[in-house]
């Protein structure tokens, strides 16, 4: 596989960008799971169908535009107009996590034909399916919704000063959910529970569960993006250590007011440090060929956060932290 340019065609790339600036048009500011649970308007509109705030954000896209002044589909054939929703409604669709997850064996098979077929290639058996198929219509589908679903993670992937800074507004989010389900009388799951949750904690989980598998398998399909990937495989050591920090000097890790310590930033970076890539290439040496599990209740997934454990991209690290971690 080349590039994104060479394999998709030029209306799927604009629908892919279109679908990149809508996919998230009146966000409730609330989980899948909440709106199910609360019976929003939304939810008894679209939860027949799953992935309601999805639908919702495609329908908003729909209607913005249906208007005269927005229509830049206009110069489209009917049939070409018509395929390019279908593409922003699947693409938008890929940004829920449950439905991410239920695609995830038929992204890593399509990922790992590629690279099964250049040892192949190499033995100069031919015939096998070389990874990418441009002539696969599900292949064309796969790919721009990993490379969707790449893009709305892709805060994972910033240096680590800004990517806690997104996690901090993103856990805000989350734990004012909390908060209304509390006064609704439920509970709610740990890390929408400003009481309960630690933030270091759960992005390590999301990371391996998620964002690590999904940069992985377009890092393999487009090798321009294996530094994106390094990015990410840094940040996880910077949480970990964070994570480890927190332990070792006996500090509160509910909340968020510490994500916001300019000290204990300093802290992770200074232990991170150089010995991040060596922590990474030591992670890629003992990855193999793990499978991901996706969550026992997917309903719960979030775009930034899983409440279960997936044995998937699990770093060699992960375990009580000690005088030795990371340094």
């Amino acid at each position: 596989m080349g590039d994104v340019k060479s394999s998709l065609t030029d209306l799927e790339r604009f629908s892919l960008l279109v679908a990149c600036l809508c996919h998230d048009i009146d966000h409730r500011g609330t989980t899948n799971a909440f709106q199910l649970q609360s019976k929003t308007p939304l939810a008894q509109l679209y939860s027949s169908e799953g992935s309601v705030l999805e639908r919702h954000h495609f329908a908003q896209t729909v209607t913005i535009l249906g208007m005269d002044e927005c229509n830049i589909f206009e110069q489209l054939t009917r049939q070409q107009y018509q395929q390019v929703l279908d593409n922003i409604r699947e693409i938008i669709l890929a940004t829920d996590i449950a439905a991410h997850l239920r695609k995830v064996d038929r992204i890593q098979a399509m990922v790992e034909s590629k690279l099964f077929s250049k040892f192949k290639i190499f033995l100069k058996i031919i015939h096998v399916l070389v990874g990418f198929d441009k002539d696969s219509i599900d292949h064309h589908y796969l790919l721009m919704c990993l490379l969707m679903t790449a893009s709305d993670l892709s805060d994972q992937s910033k240096d680590f000063k800004n990517s806690k800074g997104i996690a901090e507004n993103i856990y805000k989010e989350f734990f004012s959910q909390g908060d209304l389900e509390k006064q609704m009388g439920n509970r709610p799951i740990e890390m929408m529970d400003r009481e309960r949750a630690c933030v270091p904690k759960i992005q390590l989980e999301f990371m391996d569960t998620v964002a690590l598998p999904v940069f992985r398998y377009i890092s393999d399909l487009l090798p321009a993006l294996h530094e994106t990937y390094d990015s990410l495989m840094i940040n996880r050591a910077c949480w970990q250590s964070l994570d480890c920090i927190l332990q070792e000097e006996g500090l509160p890790s509910g909340g968020l007011d510490y994500l916001k310590d300019i000290d204990l930033e300093q802290k992770v970076l200074d232990r991170v440090g150089d010995r991040g890539l060596a922590w990474k290439e030591e992670y890629a040496r003992k990855d193999g060929n793990k499978e991901a599990t996706a969550p026992t209740n997917p309903s719960n997934s979030t775009k930034s956060s899983v409440t279960s454990k997936s044995s998937q991209d699990t770093a060699p690290d992960d375990k009580p932290c000690s005088s030795k971690s990371l340094r």
